[in-house]
């Protein structure tokens, strides 16, 4: 099952679990190729990565186990923190 997040962003079902109360603060940069967010308290991980700066592929999980969640396309830093921030949201959701 996928939800439509967004024209050029989808969130999966990838069997796991988001931690209720996680809280994720995005502040990647377009030009960035890699960053990751962790909420200590939940041990709730983000891992984003791009070869283009453009197309970011996004894993939701923990540190030892994640998954691919979805891919966002971004033409700013601002455009990818919420997309990614919406993408986290609809992941939450969806558990």
């Amino acid at each position: 099952m996928s939800l439509h997040l967004t024209r050029d962003a989808t969130v999966h079902n990838i069997g796991v679990k988001a931690k209720q109360g996680a809280k994720m603060k995005f502040d990647m940069s377009i030009s960035d190729n890699y960053a990751s967010f962790i909420d200590e308290k939940t041990g709730m991980a983000v891992f984003v990565d791009s070869f283009d700066n453009r197309e970011f592929e996004v894993r939701i999980g923990s540190i030892d186990e994640s998954k691919l969640a979805g891919t966002v396309l971004a033409t700013s830093s601002e455009e990818l923190n919420q997309k990614l921030h919406e993408l986290f949201s609809k992941f939450q959701g969806a558990q």
